[in-house]
């Protein structure tokens, strides 16, 4: 396990098998696992299934779990009550950022892409001469790379 937040009542664990020497299973892609009581064994809320055209899995390990919570809207009113949501990103093999988001009333996670897979490589001058080359959910910058 790479990372364990509290979201819920429940607590949530990020997985990853780039490490992993494959038993009879095989390789396995990225996880997201829930325990919902200590006396209750883990379980697979999200399995990241997606692969690539070479067969290996897209999402190598969860890069990042949190819970975020919001109190005012997108205009700054504040909310009725605040809302928790669960966040996830991982390690995109294609190069693309991605944010999941954790319904909690479904259990459903659904995906936002924040930027897209050619932006791995992406290297851009600035005018004054920095580089800025963003990877996965990392923005380095600086005047030697």
């Amino acid at each position: 396990m790479r990372l364990l937040t509290a979201h819920a009542g429940r607590l949530y664990a990020g997985n990853g098998y780039w490490e992993d020497r494959p038993g009879p299973e095989g390789r396995q892609g990225a996880q997201i696992l829930v325990l919902d009581r200590p006396s209750m064994p883990w379980q697979v809320d999200h399995a990241f299934e997606e692969r690539l055209p070479n067969g290996r899995w897209r999402d190598l390990a969860v890069g990042a779990l949190a819970e975020a919570n919001f109190a005012t809207d997108s205009s700054g009113t504040p909310l009725p009550r605040p809302v928790s949501l669960l966040l996830s990103s991982t390690w995109d093999l294609t190069g693309a950022a991605r944010v999941f988001t954790r319904d909690d009333a479904t259990g459903v996670w659904s995906a936002v892409t924040i930027m897209g897979e050619c932006h791995r490589f992406l290297r851009v001058r600035a005018a004054e001469g920095p580089r800025v080359i963003p990877r996965g959910q990392h923005v380095q910058s600086g005047r030697r790379l």
